[in-house]
């Protein structure tokens, strides 16, 4: 007989990416979970769960949280996890937000650049 994996819906996958997404916003942006929440269109208690590991942003709040913020989810993430990431990935992912970095200019760059006469 095969046991079934349950995933609570509310948990999600990757808790531990939500919540420090959550602490490096808190630390860089100086938010608090009421403003955090806002921003992820979600309610001040579900961001408290989710600070505390016992549940994860959907795909939605991740979008909702780029758009209002207009900082890409994806450089918000690797700074959440080179938080906890050992001496070793550390400088795998220095570089890979030294690498991010440089695309935005690039971006910012051409955005500029199409958008003149």
């Amino acid at each position: 007989m095969q046991k079934q994996i349950r995933v609570n819906k509310q948990q999600g996958y990757f808790p531990y990416l939500s919540a420090g997404l959550i602490k490096i916003l808190r630390q860089e942006r100086n938010l608090t979970l009421r403003q955090i929440g806002t921003l992820a269109k979600a309610s001040e208690s579900f961001v408290s769960r989710v600070a505390r590991g016992l549940a994860s942003f959907r795909c939605e709040h991740l979008e909702n949280i780029e758009k209002n913020l207009g900082e890409p989810i994806a450089l918000l993430q690797i700074k959440a996890m080179r938080e906890s990431a050992s001496e070793e990935d550390m400088e795998l992912i220095d570089k890979g937000l030294d690498f991010l970095g440089r695309v935005e200019g690039l971006l910012e760059y051409f955005q500029k650049y199409r958008h003149s006469p």
